[in-house]
């Protein structure tokens, strides 16, 4: 008699179409260098979410191997960082992972503190309703706001240690059949096109900054509040650093190493604020020079 995973997983396919889980070819024109990073990337996002996603990051990525002017080293960062982009850390891929661990034996071996999964994360409740579709999540988002109940967090244990806890894995991660419905992806789509974007525009208006804007994606990291607050700061660097400087609004010859200070910056724990005093002083002195020089 069929389970209940068996059953629900299913109805998804009925409702969602089947999906391929087997890993697309790499295109044969990719350097040497970036084969093994494409191909764990590959690997890694047919896992995530299926076939189709991982075709869409080698789509993504062939639009820099047939650029001109894109060296190698650009090449394997952009391969690096777009599939870390693409793997953002929703409770959906934790709960994946933790599976994953459970296939390997690693879970029931495990004994350190929060190895098994049972020190909660604590997930903005924002969060737990942008994995519902679009339309469902936009009603939820209302009445947690008439409710006063926007700013609330959510503890989630991904433990697999014990019969219900496992149960509760296997349907938290049967929602990745949903996460490319869910009200979230749009957005991190958006977000990862944008990064895409800058790199682009800096392959035209300054090549030699393109491979530290690359390097920004790499602010980004987390899940929860964490998260947030990376995508924060990256977007501070761009919309007061890059962006302005792509559009003519300021004037920063060196480009490439006043972005690497301010990811530095970020990196290591500078908030908004202080990010921002920092671009601005990255302005000022960058100001002063040309002042001297003319």
């Amino acid at each position: 008699m069929p389970n209940l995973q068996t059953i629900f997983r299913s109805g998804l396919d009925l409702v969602l179409g089947e999906e391929s889980r087997e890993a697309p070819p790499l295109p044969d024109a990719l350097p040497a260098k970036v084969v093994p990073i494409a191909r764990q990337a590959v690997a890694k996002l047919t896992g995530y979410q299926n076939a189709e996603y991982a075709e869409l990051y080698l789509s993504r990525l062939q639009r820099f191997t047939r650029r001109r002017g894109v060296g190698t080293d650009l090449l394997v960062e952009i391969a690096r960082l777009l599939a870390e982009r693409m793997s953002y850390s929703d409770p959906i891929w934790i709960a994946q992972l933790r599976l994953a661990q459970v296939l390997q034996g690693q879970v029931l071996q495990d004994g350190g503190r929060g190895e098994d999964g049972r020190e909660a994360i604590h997930f903005p409740l924002s969060d737990i309703v942008s994995l519902l579709p679009g339309a469902l999540a936009e009603g939820a988002s209302a009445a947690l706001v008439a409710l006063g109940r926007e700013d609330l967090h959510m503890p989630m244990r991904f433990t697999a240690r014990t019969r219900a806890g496992l149960l509760k894995l296997k349907a938290i991660a049967l929602l990745r059949r949903m996460r490319l419905s869910s009200a979230r992806y749009p957005k991190e789509r958006a977000l990862v096109e944008r990064w895409l974007h800058m790199i682009d525009r800096s392959l035209t208006k300054c090549p030699e900054a393109a491979l530290e804007i690359a390097r920004t994606a790499s602010i980004i990291e987390g899940s929860g509040d964490v998260y947030h607050r990376s995508v924060a700061l990256w977007n501070v660097v761009i919309d007061r650093l890059v962006k302005p400087v792509f559009d003519g609004v300021i004037n920063v010859p060196d480009l490439h190493s006043a972005v690497a200070e301010a990811r530095d910056a970020a990196e290591n724990g500078a908030d908004r604020e202080r990010l921002r005093q920092i671009i601005e002083e990255i302005k000022t002195r960058t100001a002063a020079t040309d002042r001297l020089l003319a």
